[in-house]
């Protein structure tokens, strides 16, 4: 499923009309002809489509998108490595402090969409819903059969991204409130290695954009015991009722 490459048209023009806010700053002669965006692995599928719309317009520029997370992004900026920090999460305090103090400035902050965190299971795996303590349990390891929320039983095998991802920091602070990740968490270094990995495996359990499956199932979440699963629809991450909504920024 994604919602990136059917952005409404008026949506994407504004995405593009931003992204050339951004670099309307002084480049390096030799940087010219380039625009360089670094960051989420998340967005990698809109920076793309941003860079396909953007060649529609000015033919002459060449955007290059490396995607390794969002960490690496603001890396890259605040280190003058890259003309726009794709984001998945915001700067961190210390990072807006190294930014201004190399820079002398703090930097301009565009929001470019709304996305979801998906939570993926393989696609036998009866498990259709899980509240967010559910969730928060089985990522650190409390919960470690499938049996225990409904499903066969089955040990839970646990995918992550690595420390790189902003993806990975919110699931920490709005899923696990901080608490460690399980140490039987197997980590993977890309979104698609993930939904991938989890395709492959009857017992595992990952998360990411939901426009990354490969195969696997995202399932429904939801706030509190004997309520409704919320689907990650567009709708509900645009009102906010999907518990795992966030915006993807540009930095």
């Amino acid at each position: 499923m994604t919602y990136f490459h059917k952005l409404p048209k008026k949506q994407l023009l504004t995405s593009v009309l931003a992204l050339l806010g951004l670099v309307a700053l002084p480049l390096s002669a030799s940087a010219k002809n380039t625009i360089s965006i670094t960051g989420s692995n998340t967005m990698m599928p809109i920076n793309h489509k941003l860079a396909s719309e953007y060649a529609k317009i000015n033919p002459h520029v060449k955007i290059e998108v490396e995607s390794r997370g969002s960490e690496t992004g603001f890396k890259a900026l605040i280190n003058n490595e890259t003309d726009i920090a794709a984001a998945s999460r915001e700067m961190t305090a210390q990072e807006l402090y190294l930014f201004k103090e190399k820079t002398g400035t703090l930097p301009e902050k565009i929001v470019v969409t709304f996305d979801g965190i998906g939570v993926y299971v393989h696609s036998t795996n009866p498990v259709r819903q899980l509240t967010v303590s559910q969730l928060s349990r089985i990522m650190t390891g409390e919960i470690q059969n499938w049996q225990e929320v409904g499903g066969p039983d089955r040990k839970i095998d646990i995918f992550t991204r690595d420390t790189n991802s902003g993806t990975r920091t919110y699931m920490s602070s709005h899923v696990m409130h901080n608490h460690s990740l399980s140490d039987k968490a197997l980590t993977v270094h890309s979104t698609d290695e993930l939904a991938e990995s989890v395709a492959r495996n009857q017992g595992a359990i990952g998360y990411g954009g939901i426009n990354y499956t490969q195969g696997a199932n995202i399932i429904r979440l939801s706030e509190n015991p004997g309520e409704k699963g919320v689907w990650p629809s567009r709708e509900n991450l645009v009102n906010g009722k999907y518990p795992l909504s966030r915006p993807l920024m540009f930095y």
